[in-house]
């Protein structure tokens, strides 16, 4: 038998929930190359894979940046979102993205070991994490969705942002001819998606067995969105990836790498797509359902 399908409101006058439509796949991509970029860049940076670093940096801002500026439509207000950094998370976001922009830069033209590329190199990595984790307190700051408003929306955001940060590292050091330097993080990489599972599957169970509202959009995800959750997500994004990555540790053989490299990139997506579209507003009435 079929599994049942939630049914939502829409946009009818009817009680009922309703999904958010405002954040697409536009906003899912920028979500994914900011981690993506942040995390390739701090991984890089501290194996000494500057190549790397410079790919990080440029997924992260010209990536993340242009995904942004095609969702808003209109790039000459985009200045607009940065005057409220004080109550807006979008502000603080750009402030993180231009520090991110101008002190990896420094860090990566400054000659290394010098006092001036400590300092920015600290800074760097600063910006580079909170890059990474920046896109989790942008959701958990919607009280109005209950799927994001949890602190562990911004440890998801991490912990996927590391992930593909090593994948990332892994595998372009390797297509670049720098295998050594990215030599040390197979192991990290296997490791990071056994805790990749547990967190994923930790966040399912907490927001299942939390609000009325939060199990709603737990049974969209699973009921709505039963091959993209299951197959996507766990199958190819966790489970798949991490079999190819077993089986690159066993043979170092480089083509394997663009199936890992899928897998991840995958998987991260989807989850924070499908996160997205999940997102459910409670019902206006009755009151004791919210």
């Amino acid at each position: 038998m079929a599994a049942r399908r939630v049914l939502l409101a829409g946009d009818q006058f009817v009680v009922g929930y309703r999904a958010q439509r405002q954040w697409n796949w536009l906003i899912a991509t920028a979500f994914l190359l900011g981690k993506l970029g942040g995390g390739l860049f701090l991984v890089a940076l501290l194996v000494d894979f500057p190549a790397g670093a410079w790919l990080g940096l440029l997924i992260g801002v010209v990536g993340k940046g242009t995904a942004h500026l095609a969702y808003l439509g209109k790039p000459a207000r985009f200045w607009r979102a940065m005057l409220h950094p004080q109550t807006s998370w979008l502000s603080r976001g750009l402030y993180f993205m231009g520090a991110f922009a101008v002190f990896g830069a420094i860090t990566l033209l400054l000659d290394k070991g010098s006092t001036a590329w400590e300092v920015a190199r600290a800074l760097a990595l600063l910006s580079a994490a909170l890059m990474m984790i920046y896109d989790g307190f942008v959701l958990s700051a919607s009280p109005g969705l209950a799927l994001w408003s949890t602190p562990l929306m911004p440890v998801l955001a991490f912990s996927y942002a590391l992930l593909g940060g090593v994948t990332l590292s892994i595998v372009f050091g390797n297509w670049l001819d720098a295998a050594n330097a990215v030599a040390s993080l197979d192991n990290l990489e296997l490791g990071l998606l056994g805790l990749n599972l547990v967190i994923v599957v930790s966040f399912i169970y907490v927001m299942f067995s939390s609000t009325p509202r939060s199990r709603r959009a737990v049974e969209v995800l699973a009921r709505n969105y039963t091959v993209p959750f299951f197959v996507g997500v766990f199958g190819v994004g966790i489970m798949a990836t991490a079999l190819l990555a077993l089986w690159f540790t066993r043979t170092d053989n480089a083509t394997i790498l663009t199936g890992v490299a899928l897998g991840d990139v995958t998987g991260h997506y989807l989850l924070f797509y499908l996160l997205l579209k999940a997102g459910l507003y409670a019902p206006m009435l009755p009151r004791g359902t919210n």
